[in-house]
């Protein structure tokens, strides 16, 4: 991801470096994963046994890689505030099963989306239907 981030190139002349949010989320993921290997190598107790989900939990899993999906192929035409809502609703209702509470928490992540990314750090994320 950090190479790939690299090698993005600012053509349109944007305020913000078009790579600069996978640069950092790369950072922070390779700090983070190199700060989990440290601790790991460092424990000295009791040998933890992995414990592998029952089938509930794979489809979890499976819910959040098609919600992710969906995510991913809805942002070009939807936009970012619209795929954003429907991502964590969605994720929020199947989770939680309280409509009442994912439809606020969702629209409050889409006009968070809306206002941090595309207002405030004028980054260049596909509006939509909104357009």
């Amino acid at each position: 991801m950090m190479s790939q981030a690299l090698k993005i190139q600012n053509i349109l002349d944007e305020p913000l470096h078009p790579g600069t949010l996978p640069l950092s989320l790369s950072i922070i993921l390779m700090v983070l994963g190199v700060a989990l290997a440290i601790r790991a190598w460092r424990y000295k107790g009791a040998r933890v046994e992995v414990v592998w989900p029952e089938l509930s939990g794979w489809i979890n899993i499976l819910v959040t890689i098609v919600a992710l999906v969906f995510f991913y192929t809805t942002l070009p035409t939807l936009g970012l505030p619209v795929s954003g809502f429907i991502f964590t609703a969605g994720l929020i209702w199947f989770y939680d099963r309280r409509p009442h509470f994912a439809i606020p928490v969702g629209l409050g992540v889409s006009l968070l989306f809306y206002y941090v990314f595309i207002k405030v750090l004028q980054m260049p994320y596909p509006l939509g239907i909104l357009n």
